[in-house]
């Protein structure tokens, strides 16, 4: 039979094997919850990054398409600007054109 010697170290062996095992449960848990917590963290970091780079790609993208529409509104302003006033011009012309020869017509230069 065992005398008192033995089974007090025995009994400190598996204390100390399970203060071990225990030790390692924990620190092997941290090492992993911190893990896991590193990589959802790097993904939640990088979504927002590609949504804060794409919500700055589409507004670029809208800004440029509004931009082009207000450069082609103010090119066919001008140029409806330029057409009209031509238009205007041509009708004064010939306007004062007619008048002209209405009143070369009408007052024959003296011979």
């Amino acid at each position: 039979f065992w005398n008192f010697r033995q089974v007090l170290d025995f009994s400190c062996m598996i204390m100390l094997k399970w203060q071990v095992l225990q030790c390692v449960a924990i620190c092997g848990m941290f090492y992993l919850s911190s893990a896991c917590f590193t990589i959802i963290g790097m993904f939640y970091v990088s979504m927002a990054c590609f949504t804060i780079i794409g919500m700055f790609y589409v507004s670029m993208a809208c800004f440029t398409i509004i931009g082009m529409f207000y450069i082609s509104m103010a090119c066919f302003t001008i140029s409806g600007m330029f057409y009209i006033s031509m238009a205007c011009f041509t009708i004064i012309g010939m306007f004062y054109i007619s008048m002209a020869v209405t009143f070369d017509f009408q007052f024959p230069a003296e011979s």
